[in-house]
């Protein structure tokens, strides 16, 4: 599960997620609430979230699916990948393998910028048929999930008092996750934060 989000305004686009990852002896849910008793221990060493290139920051978070896992890794290893490609390849991977990942709650989200130099957050989920997507928010906008505890009512006070530059989205991000990982022990203190800016 862990801690990944996304905020964008129309000229930046910051993602923050954390690494822990867990080691289960049982089912990791039980009648769709997670088995804590099935945890055997857990280790910082699984980034959540990945910066390509500057033109867009992936990041996977949920039930642990190797090969999407590798397909992420690959995607952020790319240097010349548009965000178009990034979503057009997550996406046929996902319409091609959901029958087999339904029974999996995880997400990939992908923010960036356009080939047109517009801010964009696309949200894939393994148990649902589309993407959400939010094109050249106006405002700060924000997607993510986190394991424990649902952080969006600090979020939304958070946001009330700044104007959404890049640097603002940036300490909002370390922020929140200082801000989880003291109140929720699935969500690891070590953390990446990645940023894009329209130039």
């Amino acid at each position: 599960m862990s801690l990944l989000y996304v905020f964008a305004t129309r000229d930046s686009v910051v993602m923050v997620g954390d690494y822990r990852r867990y080691m289960m002896k049982g089912p990791a849910e039980i009648d769709g609430q997670f088995n804590f008793d099935a945890v055997e221990g857990y280790m910082d060493n699984a980034p959540k979230a990945y910066k390509a290139n500057n033109n867009f920051i992936i990041g996977c978070v949920g039930h642990c699916i190797p090969v999407l896992d590798e397909l992420i890794k690959l995607i952020a290893k790319s240097t010349i990948m548009s965000f178009e490609g990034a979503f057009r390849t997550v996406k046929e991977f996902m319409d091609f393998h959901r029958p087999n990942m339904k029974r999996f709650k995880t997400a990939v989200i992908i923010g960036g910028l356009t080939a047109s130099r517009k801010t964009v957050i696309s949200i894939f989920r393994t148990d649902r048929e589309e993407s959400e997507n939010v094109f050249n928010p106006q405002e700060i906008v924000y997607v993510g999930t986190c394991a424990g505890m649902n952080p969006e009512q600090w979020i939304d006070r958070r946001i009330e008092g700044i104007t959404g530059t890049k640097d603002e989205l940036e300490i909002l991000c370390h922020d929140l996750a200082e801000y989880v990982s003291s109140h929720d022990w699935l969500v690891s203190k070590k953390h990446n934060v990645f940023s894009l800016a329209v130039s």
